[in-house]
């Protein structure tokens, strides 16, 4: 401090030629403080603008697709596709497209969809039997057995079925859209017998018939056959293994011993004679001992000697059946 105090003291006296130079170079500098002021706002104006623009161009610049495959198995899974478009799944499907604009292509299992409303979105479930398009809405896609069922909990949806079927669907409907294959709508036969739904299954069958060939066609035979039998339709059931032996599938055997029992059951030995014939020579001891009934008034010894020959595989009532035969034959033969 004190040395500062002598060197301050030591100074010489204010030269005045140098406060007028000071003095010239301050009026020119604020001459000139609103050019360089200036010149400072146009160059922080210059950047603002260029990084407003990068933003805009940031914001409006197309995005990218990207794809997503959605497998959950065993627990429902939440995916979060974007701001706009949430996900629970459980099954199998792949999403892709952008965060507005989105398609779920849905292999199996459930997919529950949200999509925001009003958010300029455009989402589409497809699956094998159907085609659902949506804006803003919350609604579920089932595809099994039986199909595709859309079931709607908010807002509106356009379905457009493989089967021919479409239609919108508002909050709280549903609709399934059927399978577009024999062997599918077989499979969905299946499924509504087993969930007891009884009264679907023959237009599912008719339907299934329809475009099938081959085995597919010989089993859908078959179950129709059965069906209409239950349901007293005799005709019905033996037309269908009619047509089922015309191109047989591996159950030739099965089919007519069904419809030799049936007949003779509900027509007589006459309509039941050409089903146990064709059957004899590849079926059971019990379809020999029926087909020898009906021989035993016109035949009896025909009848005697095919009853022998089954008695030696029968057994419980079956073996009674036969014994009681042979014994009123005995009575008429000599």
């Amino acid at each position: 401090m004190t040395n500062l105090r002598e060197r301050l003291e030591a100074l010489p006296e204010p030269d005045p030629a140098a406060v007028d130079r000071m003095w010239v170079r301050f009026l020119t500098t604020q001459a000139q403080e609103p050019r360089r002021r200036r010149q400072r706002w146009i160059t922080r104006g210059a950047l603002a603008l260029a990084a407003a623009a990068l933003v805009t161009l940031w914001a409006t610049a197309p995005e990218s697709p990207r794809s997503e495959t959605l497998t959950a198995q065993v627990l429902p899974e939440n995916h979060r596709w974007s701001d706009q478009i949430q996900l629970e799944t459980l099954g199998a499907g792949v999403i892709s497209g952008t965060s507005r604009n989105a398609t779920i292509d849905w292999e199996s299992g459930t997919v529950h969809v949200e999509v925001e409303p009003n958010a300029n979105t455009d989402v589409t479930v497809v699956t094998k039997e159907a085609r659902v398009k949506v804006v803003g809405t919350k609604f579920d896609v089932r595809r099994d057995a039986l199909g595709s069922t859309i079931m709607v909990q908010r807002g509106q949806v356009d379905v457009h079925c493989g089967d021919g079927w479409q239609g919108k669907l508002g909050i709280g409907e549903e609709h399934t859209c059927l399978p577009t294959t024999a062997s599918e709508l077989l499979g969905r036969a299946s499924a509504l017998e087993a969930e007891g739904q009884t009264q679907a299954i023959g237009p599912t069958l008719d339907r299934g018939l329809a475009l099938a060939e081959g085995p597919v066609r010989g089993e859908l035979l078959a179950r129709r056959m059965r069906l209409r039998a239950g349901k007293g339709d005799v005709d019905g059931a033996l037309a269908d293994a009619t047509a089922y032996l015309a191109s047989p599938s591996g159950r030739d055997t099965e089919i007519l011993r069904f419809a030799g029992w049936l007949s003779l059951e509900y027509k007589g030995c006459a309509e039941a004679r050409p089903w146990l014939d064709k059957l004899h020579a590849k079926g059971s001891a019990q379809d020999t001992v029926l087909l020898a009934e009906c021989l035993a008034a016109t035949d009896p010894e025909r009848a005697r000697q095919m009853l022998i020959m089954a008695m030696p595989t029968l057994d419980g009532e079956w073996s009674a059946r036969a014994a009681a035969d042979l014994a009123n034959l005995r009575k008429v033969l000599p």
